[in-house]
């Protein structure tokens, strides 16, 4: 009789979990499942709960699975979309840049190209401001260039 009532108990722990991890809508089917069961076969009951609950937790697992990795997807689209306007952006910032430059001061060096392809979009836009103010083309760029000094002040038309 004891025996009997520790599987009756264990019965019902599982018969609890599995209730608590299923949704409402699986829950008559979960019903139905233990109403089929006859009472001699505890043990039976048992392993067929814990394998329902078993199964529907791992299908519950490969459902956040797909749908973290349809996420994924949906956001390495948008950013392969998003990704060539950015570039473009930075070409069109960079050109801009190097364009008022040469305006203001004349010809850029070498090193100065080369840095200016280099460098990022938020230092181009700090040189865009310092460019608004500076009277030397090392002023505008914020800093000495190691490889040339010019001193170049402001060209008139």
């Amino acid at each position: 009789m004891r025996h009997s009532h520790w599987r009756g108990a264990v019965l019902n722990q599982r018969l609890r979990y599995l209730l608590a991890v299923v949704t409402t809508d699986e829950r008559p089917l979960v019903h139905d499942v233990i109403a089929a069961l006859p009472d001699p076969e505890l043990e039976d009951a048992v392993k067929k709960v814990k394998t329902i609950a078993d199964s529907l937790r791992e299908e519950g697992e490969a459902r956040a699975r797909a749908e973290l990795a349809e996420r994924l997807a949906e956001f390495e689209q948008r950013l392969a979309e998003v990704e060539p306007l950015w570039k473009d952006a930075n070409a069109r910032l960079r050109a801009s840049v190097t364009q008022q430059l040469q305006l203001k001061y004349g010809p850029l060096p070498d090193v100065v190209t080369a840095r200016l392809a280099a460098v990022s979009a938020d230092a181009l836009d700090a040189i865009a401001e310092r460019l608004l103010f500076a009277d030397t083309l090392e002023a505008a760029l914020g800093r000495r260039c190691p490889h040339h000094h010019t001193g170049r002040r402001i060209r008139h038309p």
